[in-house]
């Protein structure tokens, strides 16, 4: 592993776990959203490219948790169907911050005596980054001209925007765009692939 990816793998880390500490673990809410997956993968290594692989309503699953209505850390999962071929070319797991700048994340609760009042804005805007590691299937290629591994792993250095549109009481609406920053191979250098992805889906909050 390059000293590159290692210092990303730390950087992110720190940021993921720092907060939650200085929280001293009061993790008081969490928001689940299932969604589904829109957009491209693409090859970002140009000394070798076979163009882009299109993702098509494919399942995302994401926890979050909330330290204050802004911020939030979590720990997300999806994976991207080979239609053609009829298996699971792309899967992958990531840690994930987001920071809602407009609205909040979560209710806001004030506590009375006798009585607690939340309340919480009916949309919010936010930004965030994920660290993704994603392992793929190229597909099973028999050929013996062939010469890269069929299973292997790459990490993914992801931004995004999004909104959340409350619906109810618990729940919301969310779609989000998302994009690489940078991706470096794991397995074979030749297979490095950045994304861009459209996701919408649906989140419930405790």
């Amino acid at each position: 592993m390059s000293c590159l990816l290692k210092k990303i793998i730390l950087s992110f880390l720190l940021l993921f776990i720092a907060p939650v500490s200085s929280a001293f673990f009061d993790l008081s809410f969490m928001k689940l959203s299932f969604r589904f997956a829109n957009g491209l993968f693409y090859q970002t290594n140009t000394l070798y490219s076979q163009g882009s692989t299109l993702a098509l309503l494919s399942p995302d699953l994401n926890l979050l948790y909330f330290w204050n209505p802004r911020h939030s850390v979590g720990l997300g999962g999806d994976l991207y169907f080979n239609y053609t071929a009829g298996n699971i070319a792309l899967y992958g797991m990531r840690g994930n911050y987001r920071w809602y700048f407009k609205g909040e994340g979560y209710p806001q609760k004030n506590i009375h005596p006798m009585l607690e009042v939340s309340s919480i804005s009916s949309y919010a805007f936010y930004a965030g980054g994920a660290l993704k590691k994603y392992e793929y299937y190229l597909g099973g290629n028999s050929s013996e001209e062939s010469s890269f591994e069929q299973r292997g792993s790459f990490f993914d250095l992801d931004a995004c925007v999004g909104i959340d549109y409350r619906i109810g009481n618990t729940t919301e609406l969310n779609f989000e765009l998302n994009f690489s920053l940078l991706a470096l191979a794991s397995t074979d250098d030749r297979i490095r692939m950045g994304n861009a992805l459209v996701l919408f889906g649906i989140a419930r909050w405790w």
